[in-house]
């Protein structure tokens, strides 16, 4: 019980179940350091949670698990330091360039845009291209890990979809 509501935290801001870690991170362009963020696949670790926390509720009927894992999908449809959906044609402002390999109409036009639902990754500081925005400063989100994304095909650290990712959030969906 207390593992589950320890699964809600109010210290990072928005009430998401995900708190930034320190972990050594070898970048790919010559860099390994310690970075302090989110890891790869944020999105996957809060959307997982608020399934956990929404199976507590039903076995509970604590209403509590209820709110907490609503606020933690909220997060992911934009509630958010960003302002920012991180699922497809969902939210005024939502990604559009999801890293796959049929979904690239960014590269080339032939190829068709994702289609509304798909969720990407999420912030995380562990991906090169982040490092290379930071290092010729045009990345303006890097105060806080939840605003290491870039809404970019090439940026796999913060983009990539995958069913891993997808089908608890169809999960949490239809749990709702």
């Amino acid at each position: 019980d207390e593992f589950i509501k320890d699964m809600h935290s109010d210290k990072n801001g928005m009430g998401v179940p995900l708190t930034s870690i320190e972990f050594f991170e070898p970048l790919g362009i010559g860099i390994a350091e310690n970075l302090y963020g989110y890891p790869y696949n944020s999105n996957g670790a809060v959307v997982d949670k608020a399934l956990i926390m929404a199976y507590a509720y039903e076995f509970t009927g604590d209403k509590e698990y209820l709110s907490n894992a609503s606020e933690a999908v909220d997060y992911i449809f934009g509630r958010n330091g960003l302002d920012f959906s991180f699922v497809t044609g969902y939210g005024v402002n939502s990604v559009e360039y999801p890293v796959h390999q049929f979904w690239a109409n960014s590269i080339d036009p032939y190829f068709p845009k994702a289609p509304s639902g798909v969720l990407v990754s999420g912030p995380s500081n562990t991906t090169p291209h982040i490092h290379y925005l930071d290092l010729l400063g045009i990345n303006k989100y890097t105060t806080a890990p939840q605003k290491y994304y870039a809404d970019c095909i090439e940026a796999y650290g913060t983009n990539d979809c995958s069913i891993q990712l997808n089908a608890p959030l169809t999960a949490f969906a239809s749990f709702m």
